[in-house]
């Protein structure tokens, strides 16, 4: 049994008709590429089991109800199947009801889902046309459901081209020292901000035009990148 459902596809069926149910899930996976989610444990008095049966149901888009003559005499108010169509129908699902057999549905079933699609298994035709509308409605929900957005890490975001001469701009005034009142960059320091192309100075020992450069572009580009 799976623990964490992903599947699209939820199939609700009673013990008694699963050879026939797990047929008609393989035609439905073959056809449409979709993996339906099946019980195969049938363990329903563990409390396990009735999470991982809600877990299902609200992760699927589909809720195919397996309908057959074995659904005639059930108690409503304990039938397993009864409680996943329930849910799902709660849940705003979309439930289709797949007639295994000609019974007509009893009473209590037929006022609750009587107004619900529903396909015979035994109509080709009408199979091939859920097989189409499953792929569909599928698609369908893929496009309306809403993208993750993601939420970027300011520390880690990609600097803008002005923000990386900041930095360098930044790194030329630090390296500056006083020789007679007057700011001058150190070679290294210049070499940088020429290489990054946010000031014009040779590169060389110690230059003050190139100090003096650094820091105007540096008020100026603070200014306009605290403005944007």
């Amino acid at each position: 049994m799976n623990t964490t459902p992903t599947e699209r596809i939820f199939i609700s069926y009673k013990r008694k008709d699963k050879e026939r149910v797990f047929a008609i899930k393989n035609k439905i996976e073959n056809a449409t590429g979709e993996k339906c989610w099946i019980d195969l444990d049938g363990i329903e008095s563990s409390e396990a089991f009735r999470k991982v049966i809600i877990n299902a149901i609200k992760q699927c888009e589909i809720f195919l109800f397996m309908y057959s003559k074995n659904h005639t005499h059930i108690d409503t108010d304990s039938d397993w199947t009864m409680r996943e169509i329930d849910y799902a129908t709660r849940q705003k699902k979309r439930v289709v009801i797949v007639k295994l057999d000609n019974v007509e549905y009893f009473d209590e079933f037929d006022f609750a889902y009587g107004h619900k699609q529903y396909v015979n298994a035994d109509d080709c035709n009408m199979m091939e046309h859920l097989f189409t509308d499953i792929r569909s409605w599928l698609q369908e929900e893929q496009k309306t459901k809403p993208q993750a957005v993601i939420k970027q890490d300011k520390k880690n975001a990609p600097s803008t081209p002005e923000q990386e001469k900041i930095k360098v701009l930044d790194k030329v005034m630090a390296a500056t020292k006083d020789i007679d009142g007057k700011k001058v960059a150190k070679g290294a320091a210049i070499a940088a901000g020429v290489a990054a192309g946010v000031i014009i100075a040779p590169i060389g020992t110690a230059i003050v035009g190139g100090a003096v450069g650094a820091k105007k572009l540096l008020d100026k580009y603070k200014q306009k990148n605290k403005k944007a």
